[in-house]
């Protein structure tokens, strides 16, 4: 699947179940799944950046963030606490280790 089809699919995605399933069973296995992942979570539409946020928790499990994707992830989730899914991938983020559960108190602590 290249990625403008990847585009098409996530803009067509009208429920929380299918956004779910879109990002657990296809998007994290995509070379671009965390290309993709910080797009959506930058964009207006709600099921979008869900399914941003969705397919960061997955690949927050299995992979390091450098430290830009990192500052990304804490920037665009602490600008959108009212996003339960920007809520969950902060608390996955915090529980992978203490630096990242400092980091997510900072952007708490901010706000």
């Amino acid at each position: 699947m290249d990625e403008e089809v990847c585009d098409i699919w996530v803009e067509n995605i009208r429920t929380e179940e299918i956004a779910t399933m879109f990002c657990l069973y296809l998007v994290q296995r995509l070379p671009y799944a965390s290309t993709k992942a910080f797009e959506w979570i930058a964009r207006e539409e709600r099921i979008v950046q869900n399914c941003g946020y969705l397919t960061l928790c997955h690949l927050m499990r299995k992979y390091k963030f450098s430290e830009e994707a990192e500052a990304e992830f804490l920037d665009q989730a602490g600008a959108s606490l009212d996003c339960r899914y920007a809520i969950k991938a902060l608390q996955i983020y915090a529980s992978l280790n203490e630096d990242n559960a400092r980091k997510v108190k900072k952007v708490a602590d901010y706000l």
